[in-house]
């Protein structure tokens, strides 16, 4: 309402301005009976009409248009909410018990990308578990070269043959040991090409397990986390939905592949364009109602899991011409649109057209013409300032009445 009203005062000083240049014409003087004829003349505009300087034009930026075809009825209102399906939620756990270090900075709503690094683990059982890798890696070596000379000695003496058992035996079991303690390091993230060149490190880094927005955080550095413990969870929008809640009476009209549309109760003046993919075969036994999953085309609102929607399922898709909210005033009970009618080099001329309006959603009004539109003005009409229009057009009636 401020902007409205500082456009005025800026439309009405420009008028000033103009008035105030006609009366220091130098030629007023000369034929005042003549002139003033010719001036009444010039200022008897129809009653329907209004005249703007273009410099008033510009001021409140008027926006010329057609009308758009929009769906307005035979939709089914139902509510909702966005989700996402389980496999876009992810949990990050330690693998093993650990005292956390090296946290990043991370809150809920931080981005983050699969295998991104969030923070390191640290114990002193990790280091053990590395050295005991080596030790027997190393006897491996040993025991592999006794098994070989063993072998030797039983082809020779026929009485070695039980040593040879003995080494095959001993190596294989140490094979065994080590194939685990492998497994069980690669498990937990140690590079095990860093560690057979005796890198021993003594913290593991906890990674993303996939891309999304954190969604809860209850980790700190120093604290000791155990396996069982969530740390983050990580929540994907790449499959973003709606999850729909239909009433009984309403789900015969439902059908897959219908179109919908649909507002966040957060921000109710954006719209959103969805489709219905699946009806859920079975009542919830508390709301009699039934749940029907729909599909996001196209843009995608700000992602908030569980936030509360509003949504039109349209049962065919029929359209109707219609112009914005904008286009449309009410006057005495009347409601209007405005055309332009004439351009010249000075001004523009604005033509009042009646209309009875019909239905509006969204932003949209669908309406009838009590008046036929001036010829090849189709896409003439004004599409944002008919407040505007009939303010001035109001203001120029007053002073027309003290004139008199």
């Amino acid at each position: 309402m401020k902007n409205i009203i500082n456009k005025l005062l800026i439309i009405s000083l420009l008028a000033i301005a103009i008035g105030c240049q006609n009366e220091a014409d130098p030629h007023a003087g000369h034929n005042h009976d003549e002139h003033e004829g010719h001036q009444h003349e010039a200022e008897a505009i129809p009653e329907n009409e209004v005249h703007l300087l273009n410099a008033q034009v510009k001021t409140i930026d008027v926006e010329l248009g057609g009308f758009t075809n929009q769906k307005m009825s035979d939709f089914v209102t139902v509510t909702g909410r966005l989700d996402v399906p389980p496999n876009s939620v992810s949990s990050v756990h330690v693998k093993e018990g650990g005292f956390i270090r090296n946290l990043r900075k991370i809150v809920v709503g931080t981005a983050v990308q699969k295998g991104q690094v969030l923070a390191t683990l640290e114990h002193s059982s990790f280091i053990r578990k590395q050295q005991e890798y080596l030790e027997i890696r190393s006897e491996m070596i040993y025991l592999n070269q006794e098994m070989e000379r063993q072998k030797r000695l039983s082809e020779a003496n026929a009485s070695a043959l039980k040593n040879y058992q003995k080494a095959q035996s001993d190596y294989r079991v140490k094979a065994v040991q080590l194939n685990g303690i492998e497994q069980y390091l690669s498990y937990l993230g140690i590079n095990l090409v860093d560690l057979k060149n005796e890198k021993i490190t003594k913290q593991i880094a906890i990674v993303a397990p996939s891309s999304g927005y954190v969604s809860a955080v209850n980790v700190h550095n120093g604290m000791f986390a155990q396996p069982e413990t969530e740390l983050i969870k990580i929540v994907s929008d790449a499959h973003l939905h709606v999850e729909l809640e239909v009433f009984e009476k309403d789900i015969p009209q439902i059908k897959i592949g219908q179109k919908l549309t649909f507002e966040v109760a957060s921000n109710p003046l954006e719209s959103y364009e969805g489709k219905v993919y699946l009806i859920a075969p079975t009542f919830e036994n508390d709301k009699k109602t039934v749940h029907v999953h729909a599909h996001i085309i196209g843009r995608k609102p700000e992602f908030r899991q569980g936030a509360f929607v509003n949504a039109k399922i349209w049962k065919n898709q029929a359209t109707v011409p219609c112009l914005p909210e904008k286009a449309v005033v009410i006057a005495d009970d009347v409601s209007y649109i405005f055309v332009e009618k004439k351009k010249t080099p000075s001004e523009i001329e604005y033509l009042r057209i009646p209309v009875k309006i019909k239905q509006k959603i969204n932003g949209w009004v669908s309406m009838d013409l009590m008046e036929a539109l001036p010829e090849r003005k189709e896409k003439k009409i004004v599409q944002n300032a008919a407040f505007y229009l009939i303010a001035e057009m109001n203001k120029g009636e007053t002073s027309h009445s003290h004139a008199h």
